[in-house]
């Protein structure tokens, strides 16, 4: 499994055994915090009748304390999965956290589909360009689903947890960060962070850098792989490569109700793994607010898509998966 922690990135596991206890342990540490800082109701179940956006931000604030006593009971039973203080430019986080988030996500399949995927991503080692797509590759003579990451990708992806955890201790940086990819092509892959702040390879920073990478790992897996399961991918294969062989990114060839079908299933796969969504809401605010998007950008957030409706919608996700989880275990 992905690393455990703050530094997964995950917010809800619904899984038996030690892992159910360890929630529990958590929720319980959790509403002692909770009380502590004098939270109103902290940690109640949520009503059948929550509807309102009020109602969704208090769920939500619920569900940060409920995390963050999971994340002591992590500390506290060894700390696994916590990022080290990193030296100046070495990242922890690589295609081995890709292959440990993509096993969850094949696990949390249901069977029928579980067949169909081959659960370990196509690395792209050669490709210098940001790429993730859907493919088909063939294993044993049988057909599978599978999901193609470069390693331009990973180093993009290092890029924003990185920046995004920086802007922590720097308000502002990931804006910047972002805004600096503007006119990158990306074939000669991404210029360097351009870091002044002293507390940018601390431990702290790093681990949320290990968290933000992990969110935005599995969330764009989860809509890769809801390419396949919705039909997208085979719909739309034979207009996905150009004459000049260039691939054409699939979120182009959608309509915009079919895309956000495919964001919202992968972000509630990603949900139904423990991954949150802050990560993928940072990642489509970054590249909303970047003037004159590259090429390579439309491959995560089309053109006219935008990010404010996006947090709408993921919150909205977010809730509904909280709401139907709890009332599970009501009942």
């Amino acid at each position: 499994m992905a690393a455990r922690g703050l530094a997964a990135g995950r917010t809800h596991q619904k899984s038996p055994n030690f892992r159910e206890k360890l929630h529990w342990l958590g929720y319980k540490l959790a509403a002692a915090v909770g009380s502590k800082l004098k939270l109103a109701r902290p940690l109640q179940k949520v009503e059948l009748a929550m509807s309102t956006r009020g109602s969704i931000m208090t769920q939500r604030a619920c569900g940060r304390v409920q995390r963050l006593g999971i994340m002591l009971v992590g500390l506290v039973i060894g700390g696994a999965g916590w990022a080290a203080e990193s030296p100046a430019g070495r990242y922890e986080t690589g295609y081995s956290n890709l292959v440990a988030i993509a096993s969850d996500l094949h696990q949390a399949l249901d069977p029928a589909q579980r067949v169909r995927f081959d659960p370990v991503p196509v690395l792209l080692a050669n490709e210098s360009m940001p790429v993730i797509r859907p493919g088909v590759r063939t294993v044993g003579g049988q057909q599978l689903w599978t999901v193609e990451v470069s390693a331009g990708f990973i180093e993009l992806l290092n890029f924003l947890s990185h920046a995004k955890a920086i802007d922590g201790v720097d308000r502002g940086f990931y804006r910047k960060s972002v805004a600096s990819l503007a006119g990158v092509t990306g074939e000669a892959g991404l210029p360097g962070l351009q870091i002044t702040q002293r507390k940018a390879w601390a431990f702290h920073t790093m681990n949320h850098q290990v968290s933000h990478f992990n969110q935005m790992a599995a969330a764009l897996l989860g809509i890769q792989m809801a390419y396949h399961r919705l039909g997208y991918y085979a719909r739309y294969a034979p207009q996905l490569a150009q004459q000049d062989s260039q691939s054409v990114p699939i979120a182009l060839l959608l309509s915009p109700q079919e895309w956000l079908e495919a964001v919202s299933r992968g972000a509630h796969h990603a949900l139904k793994c423990g991954f949150g969504i802050d990560g993928l809401c940072a990642l489509f605010e970054g590249l909303d607010k970047m003037p004159n998007r590259p090429a390579w950008t439309f491959q995560f957030l089309p053109p006219g898509a935008r990010a404010p409706k996006l947090r709408r919608q993921l919150e909205h996700t977010e809730y509904e998966f909280f709401l139907v989880s709890d009332v599970g275990r009501e009942f």
